[in-house]
């Protein structure tokens, strides 16, 4: 559950002979927690990343596995494509919406498949710049102007809570998205201690 880029991800089938094994390594001899999930057929379609910003879809790319490989991660040689994000899809992100507000977790990327919403990524979600290039945009500069309106919304309310905290969290973001995007944003350096922060 802790992987990225499709490390670690098994095809298994019931009549594998190694199927026991296979589950020991996996859970570290059942001391690490892992998901079995059905495959769904679609995924030689394309596995479709969406981005969230405050639980709204914001742009998608779709991710689709290439030779004999079952995963479509970039990261394992999934080939890329420009997509739309269906009405279907829609819904999901509707009813995902206020999970994902109510637990603080207002960027993420989330995995469909066939219609079924197979992961949702809290840290560093890929695509950004796949996105960028095949819709012209820069997904980037739109998140920075969100955090930045929030923020100058959240510091005139009171019991905001640790806002040093809040605010080291988002510096972060943002420089992550200069890293990944073409925004020009100038950044000033933190005044705030990075700190140790359980932050999803």
């Amino acid at each position: 559950l802790g992987g990225k880029a499709g490390e670690g991800i098994l095809f298994l089938e019931p009549d594998d002979r190694n199927l026991n094994s296979l589950v020991e390594i996996s859970t570290q001899q059942g001391q690490v927690p892992v998901m079995v999930q059905t495959y769904l057929p679609e995924a030689k379609e394309g596995d479709k990343r969406i981005i969230l910003l405050d639980g709204k879809p914001i742009g998608a790319v779709n991710r689709i596995p290439t030779g004999n490989e079952f995963r479509g991660n970039m990261a394992v040689g999934g080939r890329v494509a420009k997509t739309e994000i269906t009405d279907r899809e829609r819904q999901i992100c509707d009813q995902l919406a206020p999970v994902l507000q109510r637990d603080g977790l207002y960027f993420v990327g989330i995995d469909i498949i066939g219609g079924y919403l197979t992961e949702v990524n809290v840290t560093s979600p890929t695509g950004i710049r796949e996105i960028d290039l095949f819709d012209g945009v820069s997904l980037g500069e739109q998140v920075i102007e969100w955090v930045m309106k929030e923020e100058g919304r959240r510091k005139k309310e009171e019991g905001w809570g640790k806002k040093e905290e809040v605010i080291s969290y988002w510096l972060l973001v943002i420089r992550y998205l200069l890293l990944i995007s073409n925004a020009q944003f100038p950044i000033p350096n933190s005044q705030f201690p990075i700190p140790n922060s359980q932050f999803p």
